[in-house]
């Protein structure tokens, strides 16, 4: 079996990352840390998967149902839209407001250092724990809103009717929590 270099181990978490912010669903009762922590792990092991086919067809370890498939070295289409996503992704975060955008890229470690905990945050930003995690849900009702995901939902094959409606209606049910206010940060 072949090691899964950390950079494609990393991409693949952050993409589940991606994908668990795109689907989180409060009101089914799951945390977001929980339900995030069983994308990122999926995706990881789906790479390390299908690393190690790869790595089992170059040492000539193929099965006979196997052999029908195309050679893959690393599988250059898997790369490229995992390059992709994650320069969606990248886009879109840096679209973010100011405090929206620091607390995404430091809570999930984005910027290359460790996740960090609401409390960590806020001590860096002045604020209370509770108004980081205010300020992380409302990002990542940002970043789920059609209007600012389109690409990204395309590129994840998230972009049906139904996807977008749901998105929609996270919003407005985020904004009636509020009392309506669009106040960013």
């Amino acid at each position: 079996m072949g090691d899964l270099p950390y950079a494609e181990a990393l991409q693949a978490g952050q993409i589940g990352l991606w994908r668990a912010i795109l689907g989180y669903d409060p009101d089914r009762g799951w945390a977001f840390s929980t339900y995030a922590w069983h994308s990122i792990v999926h995706h990881i092991w789906r790479a390390v998967k299908v690393h190690t086919r790869s790595s089992d067809r170059r040492d000539g370890a193929l099965h006979a149902h196997d052999r029908t498939d195309p050679p893959s070295d690393g599988d250059p289409l898997a790369l490229y839209q995992a390059a992709a996503v994650r320069q969606a992704l990248d886009e879109l975060v840096q679209r973010l407001p100011d405090r929206l955008r620091v607390t995404i890229v430091v809570r999930y470690g984005l910027d290359g250092g460790p996740p960090r905990w609401f409390r960590q945050i806020g001590a860096h930003l002045q604020l209370s724990g509770e108004r980081v995690r205010q300020l992380h849900t409302q990002a990542l009702v940002w970043l789920r809103h059609p209007a600012h995901s389109q690409h990204l939902r395309s590129l994840l094959e998230r972009h049906t009717r139904a996807d977008y409606e749901w998105a929609d209606a996270e919003a407005q049910r985020w904004l009636r929590q509020r009392g309506g206010r669009h106040a960013v940060a």
